[in-house]
């Protein structure tokens, strides 16, 4: 809450402390103290360190020109009142007790303040009296405004400024056209209210924009669509670093683009190197210039109005010790000139600000201008964008160089990966980081630290509006260039640049194919019908055979049909057709018609089933195209996460590609994290990853039974860099250099082609393995049987023949023993018959 006191009150305090100090205000020659009621806290510490390290010689030397030398034991304190601009009753009171209680009151000479409101001053005055209280406020807008106009028109129209035209700016509103336009962004503590005068100069068209109330990023999308490229911007140190973030993505940052930056600050900010090396286009407007010497003490607005009352103070005590005459004398300070009034008083004489061209390290003076009507300024000079104008720029930076690592693109070298001792660019290898280095080299630039994007992701877009990966590196300034395998697409590239392409490939489907069960390959014939169904025909054979060979003894056929000849003729019926002659008995016929009914069905049944068997199977286990994969089962299938693979999927058009893309969701790998992860998931054989074709070969060459298929979409490999940097120009045309020197290809085949010692064995020493497969000059086409699938009718075959030469043998031994026998008959019976014949003569010729 504000404070205020009624007049009775303002006397008591008045009369309290004059009474408190009245009796011990006497300033001693050797040590004099100040009191600060300053806004911001340490400005003792501050007040103190510039006066030793800036003003003590300077006091030491006035003296000296006086022929007095400044006291041995000379010392100023400073002592420090915190103090909001409308203080609180309670904060007033306190500062009066301290007043009151200090040691150094005694010696205390003058009393400083800033950025108080009047009312506040007049009660400080009233607490320091009899001493005076002096104060050094920031210049108010309205007081500069005219300055800032004729910076900005200078700007805008060189060719008026060359001419020496710029004084009629002003007082010639229409030389402003219509093209000329300004956006004005204003934050704490500035208001809108304090640029009218701007605002009334560019009746063509200006935006304003508080930076307190408007969200950064649509200040950014408006400032795009209106097509202004002149902006002021006046805010504090603080808000002003948040809104020239959006600068890092390069949107804002194009040399077409001319940013004012009234009174911030931050021209001598080097903590933190907020802007790209292209800070050309900037122009600050700031108290100074300051020395080498004085930048390291002012780094804020209140620091120079600190400077400013010390630099009074100290002609004070040198007419104080020294004897200096001061009558009349002007002081030229930071912020502009004061003229001394009395022994202990002092007036502004004007206000005067520094122009500065580009930012930090690189910034230069190129003009100033003063309430009292002086004005001077340089036009800007265009950035040219020449080679060594950019890659000096970029010499004086330690760039971030960003990569992958775990692909051929990127990775450690062999034994590297837990050398800490080394630094990273020295562990690394791969395609994309050896060619980004031969650029990056090419181009002179040695001054850069390699990092490791942490989560292995190339970029995408989270649930809160944000990029993540190597693509948010580049957006927030924490990468200058990426050196990875990155995959242009409309979202990067709205955020992001990439360079010329050093390679193209496409994408497809890796997944190893599911090892052939030896049984079911050979006999695959037998799969159709269940092996009880089987069991249920052979026993209906048998059956229909016994009926038929009881129905051939009750009435017998022409043709034999006992048991064994039925049998025949029922198989026959089966898997052939009608061989020999059918039962030509009514009873006969009868029973095989219903077996031949029974047949017929059975045949188409099994047709069917083994058709839809086999098509079933090529789908479940072949895979051709990605639409493919939502047609079968055996395979779970993903991509990498954060990616533009990702990204593809689940922003397509078409209405598969994004239920590929909600199927990936569900899966364990579907979005897996990196290429390790997915080739451990392949390896398993019921994952397929869908990947870009180089790196699926490369991970081929290690996976056993892999198969690459289904490719796609070609798309270009490339480096990433900020939005609109300057590098990326020199470098397309390094990596242009090196296209046509055919490095790229080079360095596939040394990484990407792994060699035969660290290849896999993947002899198969199954019984499937054994059997040998077509050539690739008579490789089936798809769909149709091969030797594995036909092999059970082959062993069958075998069987047969192998059980017909036993069957052959058993009945020529069979037969030749019948024969045997027969003749041994045949012979026995004549023996006999001459026995009885000769024993019949022998008994006749007896008679």
């Amino acid at each position: 809450m504000a404070f205020s006191l009624n007049r009775p009150v303002k006397v008591l305090i008045s009369i309290w402390l004059f009474n408190c100090l009245s009796g011990c205000l006497e300033v001693s020659g050797a040590s004099y103290n100040f009191a600060l009621f300053w806004p911001q806290s340490g400005a003792a510490q501050k007040a103190h360190a510039q006066f030793q390290g800036l003003f003590r010689a300077r006091l030491s030397r006035m003296c000296e020109s006086r022929g007095v030398a400044l006291p041995a034991d000379f010392n100023v304190t400073f002592e420090e009142f915190p103090l909001r601009r409308n203080p609180s009753y309670g904060q007033l009171q306190s500062i009066a007790k301290r007043l009151s209680d200090s040691s150094n009151s005694s010696n205390l000479l003058f009393a400083g303040t800033t950025s108080v409101s009047p009312e506040t001053r007049k009660l400080l005055s009233s607490l320091v009296a009899p001493q005076p209280l002096h104060w050094v406020d920031p210049p108010r807008m309205q007081d500069l405004a005219h300055g800032l106009f004729r910076i900005i028109r200078t700007m805008q129209r060189p060719d008026l400024a060359k001419a020496g035209l710029e004084e009629n700016f002003a007082s010639s509103p229409s030389t402003i056209d219509e093209t000329k336009r300004l956006v004005i962004v204003v934050g704490h503590p500035y208001r809108l209210s304090e640029v009218q005068y701007l605002i009334r100069q560019f009746f063509y068209g200006v935006q304003c924009y508080s930076l307190d109330d408007t969200k950064i990023s649509v200040i950014q999308y408006e400032v795009l669509q209106s097509k202004i490229t002149t902006l002021l911007v006046l805010a504090g140190r603080e808000r002003l670093k948040s809104f020239l973030k959006i600068g890092l993505d390069g949107r804002l940052w194009s040399p077409n683009y001319r940013w004012i930056l009234y009174n911030s600050g931050i021209i001598y900010d080097v903590k933190e190197n907020l802007m790209p090396a292209n800070s050309r286009n900037i122009t600050s407007v700031e108290f100074g210039p300051y020395s080498a010497i004085e930048s390291k003490y002012l780094s804020s607005t209140e620091d120079a109005m600190l400077n400013d009352l010390l630099k009074i103070w100290t002609v004070f005590m040198a007419h104080m010790s020294c004897g200096m005459p001061i009558d009349n004398l002007t002081v030229r300070a930071l912020s502009g000139q004061f003229k001394i009034t009395g022994n202990q008083s002092f007036a502004r004489n004007n206000w005067q600000m520094a122009i500065y061209e580009n930012l930090l390290t690189d910034s230069t003076v190129i003009g100033n201008f003063s309430t009292s009507g002086q004005f001077s300024m340089a036009v800007p000079k265009p950035r040219s964008s020449t080679r060594e104008e950019v890659l000096d720029d970029y010499r004086k930076l330690n760039l971030s160089i960003f990569v992958i690592t775990g692909t051929p693109y990127a990775r450690f070298k062999e034994g590297m990966e837990n050398r800490t001792d080394l630094p990273l660019k020295q562990r690394l290898e791969g395609l994309a980081f050896d060619l980004c280095m031969e650029v990056l080299a090419n181009l002179g630039l040695y001054n850069f630290t390699v990092y490791i994007q942490e989560d292995s992701a190339y970029g995408s877009v989270d649930a809160n509006g944000s990029w993540n990966g190597v693509v948010g590196a580049l957006i927030n300034g924490r990468a200058d260039v990426a050196c990875v395998d990155l995959t242009p697409n409309s979202a990067r590239a709205e955020v992001i640049d990439f360079t010329e392409a050093y390679f193209s490939t496409n994408i497809s489907i890796l997944y190893k194919k599911i090892p052939p069960d030896a049984t079911k390959e050979m006999f695959q014939f037998m799969f159709p019908l269940n092996t009880s169904t089987w069991f249920y025909l052979l026993g209906s054979m048998l059956i229909v055979a016994f009926v038929l060979a009881i129905l051939h003894r009750i009435s017998a056929n022409h043709q034999l049909f006992d048991l064994q000849y039925s049998l025949f003729f029922l198989f026959a019926s089966l898997v052939q057709g009608i061989v020999g002659h059918p039962p030509n008995r009514p009873s006969g016929r009868i029973v095989v018609s219903a077996y031949w009914l029974f047949v017929l069905v059975l045949l188409v049944a099994y047709v069917g089933n083994y058709a839809a068997m086999r098509v079933l199977a090529r789908l479940q286990s072949e895979i051709t195209t990605v639409v493919s994969l939502l047609d079968q089962s055996t395979y779970t299938y993903g991509t990498l996460a954060n990616s533009s693979l990702s990204a593809f999927f689940k922003d397509s058009t078409f209405y598969d590609m994004r239920q590929v893309y909600a199927s990936m969701r569900r899966f364990e790998y579907g979005l897996f994290a990196n290429v390790s992860a997915a080739e451990a998931a392949v390896n398993t054989g019921t994952f397929a990853a869908i990947f870009e074709t180089t790196t699926n070969y490369y991970l081929q060459q290690t996976i056993c039974d892999s198969v690459v298929t289904g490719q796609f979409e070609n798309t270009a490999v490339t480096f990433g860099v900020p939005r609109h940097s300057d590098l990326r120009h020199w470098i397309d045309l390094e990596l242009q250099k090196l296209l046509s020197s055919g490095r790229p290809q080079e360095l596939y085949e040394r990484y990407f082609i792994t060699p035969e010692r660290l290849k896999p064995n993947c002899a198969n020493h199954a019984l499937v393995g054994i059997i040998p497969t077509e050539p690739d000059s008579l490789k089936p086409h798809t769909g149709a049987l091969t030797l594995q699938n036909t092999l059970g009718l082959l062993v069958i075959n075998v069987i047969g023949c192998f059980l017909t030469l036993i069957s052959a043998t058993f009945e020529r031994s069979w037969q030749s023993i019948s024969k045997r026998r027969a003749k041994n008959k045949e012979e026995s019976v004549p023996v006999k018959r001459r026995s009885a014949v000769t024993e019949l003569l022998s008994r006749e010729s007896r008679v």
